[in-house]
């Protein structure tokens, strides 16, 4: 019962509040001009001095981390054919997962160097820098761990199981 007095009384004084309906000041007209560009396009800010001189120090980085790869690649290649046709219990199969196993650690130092220049590159596009620099010594690194890859990828392929 107090209920529907208390809702009686919300209904009965509707007439004491404003409408919702919307007002002639607040309906949408005119228009605005817009004026033409310059021509002139607003271009990327330069890059960084300190990420431009870090470049060549992540090349060579990079650089290092290959040649000593490519230099364990070749024991590791003698190591996984003498595997071959052994079991897993043997002890040249054993040799030969370590020999892959240094390989793939090496292949890691390679790719500090590209995590370091995906940082730089990531920073370049949200500051909205120039980042063409960065990109051809990306370029770079990620080739050469291309090449790192293939020569992973074929080896582990020549493992016996």
């Amino acid at each position: 019962m107090l209920a529907t007095l208390a809702l009686a009384g919300c209904s009965s004084a509707s007439h004491n509040y404003p409408s919702l309906a919307i007002r002639d000041a607040e309906r949408v007209s005119g228009t605005f001009a817009v004026t033409p560009g310059t021509g002139d396009q607003l271009g990327p800010a330069p890059a960084s001095p300190n990420v431009l001189e870090s470049l060549p120090e992540q090349l060579v980085l990079s650089q290092t981390a290959h040649d000593s790869f490519m230099g364990l690649s070749a024991e590791a290649e003698r190591l996984v054919l003498a595997a071959q046709g052994t079991d897993t219990d043997s002890n040249a199969w054993a040799a030969a997962q370590i020999a892959l196993a240094q390989l793939e650690s090496q292949r890691s130092q390679s790719a500090i160097a590209l995590a370091t220049l995906d940082l730089h590159y990531a920073d370049a596009s949200l500051g909205f820098t120039a980042r063409e620099e960065i990109d051809a010594v990306r370029s770079q690194v990620l080739s050469t761990l291309r090449q790192e890859d293939e020569v992973l990828a074929r080896l582990r392929s020549a493992m016996p199981d």
